[in-house]
């Protein structure tokens, strides 16, 4: 669960650890609205229904390593020039259940991506 809008704090994560290439993220209606301050990454990422991320108009990217999850009625906001990439190692999965107005980057190092929608 997150508490305020700062990605890089530990203490808006459970547990409190910030995610990155092997820590899992999920942003939710419950949490605050996050802004990217600069380019981050997750394992496993899921944006349920009810929640947004503000890439604030940057070029920010958010990148996945295993599986990308975007619920309908998720809220991109100001991310017209951001980027969301499946960057991983093994295999993939991506469901977009609402479209990225942004980048989308799909660039696996080996192993195959599976898409859903």
């Amino acid at each position: 669960m997150r508490l305020a809008s700062a990605w890089a704090t530990t203490t808006n994560w459970s547990p409190a650890t910030v995610p990155t290439t092997t820590v899992d993220c999920t942003i939710g209606s419950a949490n605050s609205i996050p802004a990217l301050a600069a380019n981050v990454s997750c394992r496993n990422t899921t944006f349920q229904s009810g929640g947004t991320l503000n890439f604030a108009s940057s070029t920010f990217e958010l990148a996945t390593y295993a599986a990308l999850q975007v619920s309908s009625g998720f809220t991109f906001q100001n991310a017209t020039t951001g980027t969301l990439a499946l960057r991983g190692s093994t295999n993939q999965s991506i469901n977009l259940s609402t479209a990225f107005p942004g980048n989308l980057i799909v660039a696996p190092t080996v192993g195959t991506v599976t898409e859903s929608v």
